[in-house]
């Protein structure tokens, strides 16, 4: 928070939400997926924290004047899980499918682009 107080002083700063957890549980494959054997967290805690970490960003956020994209809504199933659409095609890589999370990007924002709808 301390950083991106800092960066918006002199710029023009859009922070954007964590992505919710990939990793499910139990997951045995790919280098991050056997580190996290040594958390006993489960994804639903993890996605929780997640979700508790953005929340406060974007009230720390709206506290400062900063711009703040919230993809929780776009990037959360029906489950409560990140939606399966996300989960990247390689399946040992825990990020987000980049050409699926380029869109919800794209779509979030896009309205930020606009210099006259920036902080």
């Amino acid at each position: 928070q301390r950083f991106i107080k800092e960066v918006a002083v002199t710029r023009r700063v859009l922070c954007i939400s964590a992505p919710l957890p990939t990793i499910s549980d139990g997951q045995k494959w790919g280098d991050v997926a056997n580190f996290r054997k040594s958390i006993k967290a489960s994804q639903r805690e993890r996605t929780d924290l997640t979700l508790k970490f953005n929340q406060q960003m974007h009230e720390f956020c709206s506290d400062n004047g900063i711009n703040y994209a919230s993809l929780d809504a776009q990037c959360m199933g029906d489950d409560g899980f990140v939606k399966s659409c996300l989960i990247n095609t390689e399946k040992t890589d825990h990020h987000y499918d980049p050409d699926n999370y380029s869109r919800v990007l794209i779509d979030a924002i896009s309205v930020y682009l606009r210099p006259d709808l920036i902080n």
